[in-house]
């Protein structure tokens, strides 16, 4: 943890972002990559993402094959290593 201006800023976490090309075997390996890193990472789903599919169907599809759990809040799924 570090302070910043008297707010805590983590940086266990890392933010990857889903586009319209959506789950691909790039983004799992990127995903993936950084689970072994880091404990956390944030999966923000874009607009284009969630244009041809609903955002909690995603986030089943992205814990089921990563074989992680998983909490979505908005369309941010924060996944922990562990």
């Amino acid at each position: 943890m570090n302070y910043r201006g008297g707010r805590i800023v983590s940086q266990d976490i890392v933010s990857v972002q889903m586009g319209k090309s959506g789950l691909t075997a790039a983004l799992l390996s990127e995903i993936k990559k950084h689970l072994k890193a880091r404990k956390s990472v944030k999966i923000r789903f874009l607009r284009s993402a969630l244009a041809s599919t609903d955002r909690k169907k995603l986030a089943a599809e992205v814990k089921t094959k990563l074989k992680v759990k998983g909490t979505l809040v908005g369309n941010v799924l924060m996944i922990k290593n562990g």
